[in-house]
Order: structure tokens, then C-alpha cells, then sequence
């Protein structure tokens, strides 16, 4: 994903993926290359924002695969002050066994990068996926994810989808300025597509106008195999 900074300068986040461990990044990484030119030259060495420590979701019940955006980072910038903002799932809080909502952000256009911060309130044992970010014109960053936290033993696999939010002038890096609003949900990822494991999307998405917050997300059907938008 590319972003634009105040001053027009360029900013690519992606998924550096490297088989071997040449400048010790083996694996996937969340990575930045900038361009000062309006995209004519870029830098020449990405600059590594976090490694990212994979996570296979799975239906907590049965184990099967939920296909979630596990190795996709995403970037929005606050176009007043260039701060920039990212997003990924993780597990590193969870000992590589579930995943969580990872944030980490760059107050000098890429450059280096906060440590990363878990910012989605899913309790121990419950993963949390496919997060999406963007910032409004008054500078409150806004993160959208999905969750399992209200599954029961019952049949079926609860989902919900949620937004946490961060004020400018907070610091964001912490968790305790995030607040939460529930957006959609309950319903049954188990009704979902199947597509190498229950998948709603790779993609999810915010849109701003002004200082209000659009979402685009999928939600699973009434009945087996279906998915609404």
C-alpha cells in the first residue's frame, strides 16, 4: 500500500518475505521503501518496521482453517502532520498461538518505527483478525478487526467485527487510549465461504469523509456458504 505525506513524498508498506536470513529478516516482515521524487527513484533497502509472527486462525472448536488478511500489513497517514500508522496481525502476544491486532507508527515519514503494540481488547485465548486502518481529518486513527470473543461451546462460531479508535495528541502506542465500538455481529463464521479455510476477504477496508469513518467489511450469510458485503 502506498500513502502520500504532507509534503508529497511517498511511502510503500508491504510484506518483505525472505527464504533465507540475509540481513537476519528471515520470514515475513512488515517493510517500508520511500520515495522523495513523487515515485521515480525509491530507496534502495527497505527499512523494516516489525517482523511479523504468523498465525494460522482456526475455528476454535473444530480447528478449522479461517482464512484472515494473516500476512497482509496496512497503512494510513494523518495528512495534517504526516504521522503514519500500521496495522497487522501477530502473534507474539499470544505465543504464537492466536492472533491479535498489531500497531506501530512513524513520526518522521517512515524512517524508524514504534515497537509494536497490541491494540484490539480480545481476551487471552481468542484471536483477533484482519485489521484495516485509516485516519480522519481531525487526526483520530481508526482501526477495524474481527474477533471470536463471544463463542460458546454451542454450535456455530460467533464472529464480530469491531472499531477501536485513537484521539490525535494520544499516545497511540499505548493501549490504554484505544476505545471500542462494536459494529457488527454475532454471526457464524462457520456459515462463511470456504476457500482453503472459512474466508470473508483478504481486504477489508475505512474510508474517511471528513471526520467520519467508513467500513467496508463481509459478514457470513444465514445459511452455509454464503457472505454478505
Amino acid at each position: 500500500q502506498i500513502v502520500v505525506l504532507p509534503d508529497g513524498n511517498l511511502v510503500n508498506v508491504f510484506n518483505l518475505i525472505r527464504n533465507d536470513n540475509k540481513g537476519k529478516i528471515r520470514g515475513f516482515n512488515v517493510a517500508v521503501i520511500r520515495s522523495s521524487d513523487r515515485g521515480v527513484t525509491w530507496d534502495a533497502k527497505a527499512t523494516i518496521v516489525s517482523d511479523i509472527q504468523y498465525v494460522q486462525v482456526t475455528d476454535p472448536d473444530t480447528g478449522a482453517a479461517v482464512r484472515t488478511g494473516d500476512i497482509i500489513p496496512e497503512v494510513a497517514v494523518d495528512r495534517t502532520t504526516g504521522v503514519l500508522y500500521a496495522v497487522w496481525q501477530d502473534g507474539r502476544w499470544a505465543n504464537g498461538a492466536y492472533s491479535h491486532v498489531a500497531f506501530s507508527q512513524s513520526t518522521d515519514g517512515g524512517q524508524t518505527w514504534s515497537a509494536p503494540t497490541k491494540i484490539d481488547n480480545a481476551p487471552a485465548g481468542v484471536s483477533a483478525f484482519t485489521p484495516s486502518v485509516a485516519v480522519a481529518a481531525d487526526g483520530t486513527v481508526g482501526v477495524a478487526y474481527y474477533d471470536f470473543r463471544n463463542n460458546t461451546p454451542a454450535t456455530g462460531l460467533p464472529t464480530d467485527y469491531w472499531f477501536a479508535s485513537c484521539d490525535r495528541g494520544s499516545d497511540c502506542t499505548s493501549s490504554s487510549n484505544w476505545s471500542e465500538t462494536h459494529v457488527e455481529g454475532s454471526f457464524n463464521m462457520e456459515n462463511a465461504p470456504v476457500a482453503r479455510g472459512y474466508f470473508l476477504g483478504d481486504y477489508q477496508g475505512i474510508a474517511t469523509a471528513g471526520n467520519d469513518f467508513g467500513l467496508l467489511f463481509a459478514r457470513s450469510g444465514s445459511t452455509p456458504d454464503t457472505s454478505d458485503v
